[in-house]
């Protein structure tokens, strides 16, 4: 007699990696590798309208399918830690929810978030719902030690992949010296420090500067407006493709990563499996296991002398390359679905 399937509601942003980026891939990343092990469904977050009634509108939607469809489930899986409101409130012995950081609770002021108070009551009281649920994942040592912190709950680290098979290198560098950002122009991701990072390096070398990401649609971020730039060696793609996405990474001799704070900081491992160095900084809080993968700098004068000392040195270049390239095997989906299968059968042992 067959077994029969672990029956598992995941809630999550739509598979759209293009529109939506990191939870989106790693939305799709697990279903993808759970898929032939359990029997799931996904519930996913409605796209909201501009303004603050459509933002309620997208959290509340998918949070009222839970409340009227969970009961049907084994487990419940939520992404993210607003879509597990219902699920935490009426069905937590049998909901994981995955934290991927702490921004809006922690940061709201450093962030300059419109509505900032609002957002962090608001989101401190949604998420403080959600860290009631049976069992808590974080996506990152930073993120854990956060959750510890703040919601005084244990949670079980699970560290995102890379899908190396993908990710890697499609073609070769430029011979000018290239540099890539890989983000959305939102404040935390601190876009203007990638710029002024290039024109730093244009005065003593020919460089150009790929920007990708766009502007992130939210009621409460504020974006940095790119319209007015008219250097032809910035590169303005806005959201890419997969196809496309790798096309920059293998063109590029640095990723800038200056980023205020990262829940995990995946473009540091997409770029580093096209063979691409990215370039961190100190005021950065990104999680240690990922930060390592980096050049860490003091600020935009040792990032210029960093990245013109590796551009001439070739060797030191590639040593450094092949040294962080040995820690991505750590970073997998296989085994983070893996994990993942285990806590879904943990919460049946629980019941």
């Amino acid at each position: 007699m067959e077994k029969k399937k672990l029956k598992v509601l995941l809630i999550s942003p739509e598979f759209s990696v293009k529109e939506t980026k990191g939870l989106a891939r790693y939305s799709l990343e697990l279903y993808q590798r759970i898929k032939n092990f359990v029997e799931v469904r996904t519930i996913f977050r409605k796209k909201f309208h501009k303004g603050i009634l459509g933002f309620l509108y997208s959290l509340f939607y998918s949070n009222f399918l839970v409340f009227l469809e969970g009961r049907k489930y084994d487990v419940i899986h939520a992404i993210s830690p607003e879509l597990s409101f219902t699920a935490s409130l009426f069905y937590k012995k049998k909901t994981i929810t995955t934290f991927h950081d702490l921004f809006p609770i922690l940061y709201w002021k450093d962030l300059k978030l419109k509505m900032g108070f609002f957002v962090h009551i608001l989101s401190y009281f949604i998420w403080k719902i959600a860290s009631r649920s049976k069992i808590i994942v974080a996506n990152s040592s930073l993120t854990e030690e956060q959750i510890r912190k703040v919601f005084n709950r244990k949670s079980y680290i699970i560290l995102e992949g890379i899908d190396r098979e993908k990710f890697k290198k499609t073609r070769e560098k430029n011979d000018n010296l290239t540099l890539c950002f890989v983000g959305n122009y939102s404040y935390r991701k601190r876009v203007d420090i990638a710029i002024k990072l290039y024109r730093k390096l244009k005065e003593e070398i020919s460089c150009k500067l790929i920007i990708v990401g766009g502007k992130l649609k939210s009621v409460y971020y504020t974006n940095f407006d790119l319209s007015s730039i008219k250097d032809e060696n910035i590169i303005i793609l806005d959201k890419v493709s997969d196809k496309e996405l790798l096309d920059v990474y293998s063109q590029s001799h640095f990723l800038i990563f200056p980023s205020i704070t990262e829940g995990f900081g995946l473009p540091i491992l997409e770029a580093l499996s096209c063979d691409t160095l990215s370039i961190t900084f100190k005021f950065s809080e990104i999680p240690k296991e990922v930060k390592e993968l980096s050049i860490e700098c003091i600020d935009l004068e040792d990032a210029k002398n960093k990245i013109l000392n590796l551009w001439k040195d070739k060797k030191g270049y590639m040593k450094m390359l092949k040294k962080f390239k040995k820690k991505l095997r750590k970073f997998d989906w296989n085994k983070a679905a893996k994990q993942y299968l285990n806590l879904y059968k943990k919460i049946l042992l629980y019941e």
